[in-house]
Order: structure tokens, then sequence, then C-alpha cells
């Protein structure tokens, strides 16, 4: 009872926050599994198939840097804390934005590759593409929100999160009405954009008071603006694939391309990168 006692506002906190965004995360199924024919849904469902990946590598980056956190936190050594962060907000970047990228500009070719079916490309991609960039706006949160559970804040997150659910009801019933899926879509990356420009700005108003320039720039602004860069440049240099085979083989060759540049257009990984890279070219120039 003592221990239930003394963590009981932040479990609770903690428990509110993951019930409410398990509800936002399939109001959208409800709604359109509702209002659209079992067909849409089915190519609703399979278009989630494509974005649900990107919340798993932000989970296991959660869960990797959340004990540290939790240890730095509660030692108040701030300028380690803010280290790590970075990193952290470094690597969810160089991971998502690529995948997310990669679908926004090559999700017909990976969903004819996988399908082999124009017919169901044609109406999923779109759906794939709005759903995948509000999974990757979320994702973006993962290391912000991992910050504030290691001091013990679920209030914004619970409050954000409450408020971003009731706004969805009337959204998805408008625009899932008048444009379908690709409407219930739009409403989950409205939802997630929207979180992110709010949520974010009310966290650096309490913790990490010093770092949110470098998160926005450094962390956000140049690995996104390089990697749109580069997923324009793959897209306009590659030709219309003819085959499953052929579009599989371009939307791999472009993923790796943007995810190169999304590596090296991260400060930290960058630099991390070529201190491996030097390390190994030592070793190899070391006298036996």
């Amino acid at each position: 009872p003592r221990i239930v006692h003394r963590i009981w506002r932040f479990a609770g906190g903690a428990t509110g926050v993951a019930l409410i965004s398990l509800l936002l995360s399939d109001l959208d199924k409800i709604v359109v599994s509702r209002m659209l024919p079992l067909e849409d849904f089915g190519y609703y469902s399979l278009a989630w198939r494509v974005a649900s990946p990107l919340a798993i590598v932000a989970s296991s980056v959660f869960s990797a840097l959340m004990p540290a956190f939790s240890r730095l936190a509660a030692a108040r050594d701030e300028s380690s804390l803010a280290a790590l962060y970075h990193r952290g907000a470094q690597l969810i970047s160089a991971l998502i934005m690529p995948a997310a990228l990669t679908v926004a500009f090559f999700g017909k070719q990976l969903l004819f590759a996988w399908t082999g079916s124009e017919a169901i490309t044609d109406k999923t991609w779109l759906i794939a593409a709005l759903l995948t960039g509000g999974t990757a706006f979320n994702c973006l949160m993962t290391v912000p929100y991992a910050v504030q559970l290691a001091f013990g804040w679920t209030s914004l997150a619970f409050w954000t999160n409450l408020i971003c659910a009731t706004a969805s009801v009337p959204l998805l019933l408008v625009l899932t009405s008048h444009f379908g899926g690709g409407g219930a879509a739009a409403v989950w990356l409205i939802v997630n954009a929207s979180n992110l420009a709010t949520q974010a700005p009310i966290m650096y108003g309490h913790l990490l008071r010093r770092e949110p320039r470098r998160w926005y720039v450094n962390d956000i602004a140049i690995p996104l603006l390089a990697c749109t860069l580069a997923a324009a440049v793959a897209k306009a240099v590659m030709t219309s694939p003819t085959s499953r085979m052929s579009a599989a083989l371009s939307a791999i060759l472009a993923g790796l391309f943007i995810g190169a540049v999304g590596l090296l257009a991260t400060p930290l990984l960058r630099a991390q990168l070529w201190q491996i890279l030097a390390e190994v070219r030592s070793r190899r120039t070391r006298p036996s």
C-alpha cells in the first residue's frame, strides 16, 4: 500500500495516456468499418499494414532510451540528458523519415510489388501514404514523451491526446462520408501533426528549456528537408516499373538512397559514423 500510495498518480496518468492513445489509434478503424463497405475497409486495413511498422521501430527506441532518461532525470543531470535526448531524436528521424518518405513517393511501387494487383494498388496507395505520414508525426514525439515520463509528467500527453481524440470524432464522420478511406486517413495525419505542433512547445516551456531550437532544426527540420529532396530526386530519375520485381527494386533502391541521405543529414549520427569509419581505417593501417 505504501508503494501504491507513492506512485498512484504517475501510474494512473501513464495508464490513462495508454488508454487514450489506444482509442485514438482505433477510432478511424471503427468509423471506417461502420461507414464504408467491407471492400473499402479491406483497402484501409491493408494501408495500415504499410504504416504500422514505423510505430514498432519507434517503440523499440523508446524502450532503449527510457531507463537512461529516468536515471538522468533522477540525478538531475540535464546536460547528459540533453545530449542523449538529441541522439535519440536524431535516431528516430534517421529511421522514420526515410521510411515514411519512401512510402509517400514510392507507395505505388511498394504496394504493386507486394500485392501484384494494379487495382488494389490504385485504391490503397494514397491511404497508405496519409497513414504513414500521420504515424511518422506520431513517432517524432516518442523521445519527447519519454522525457516527460522520465520526469513523471503524464498530464500533458493525457490532455493533448484526449483533445485529439475528441476532435477526431467529428472530423472522421465528415471526411469519411465525403472522401472515404482517404478522408479517414487524412484525419490521422492532421491529428498527429497538430499534436506535434502543440505538445512539443508546451513541453519545452517546462523541460529542456534550452533545447527546442536544436530539436526543431537539427533533429527535425534538416533531416526532413534532406530526405524530402532525396525522395524527389529519386522519383525524378527512376523510370516507371513494368513488373513486380522492378517495382520492388526501385522502391528498395530509393529507400536505401533516402536512408543514406537521412543518416548523413543528422549531425550527431553523422559524426558517430565518421568516428567509426576513422577507427576502422586506423585499425587497417596499424602495423601488425
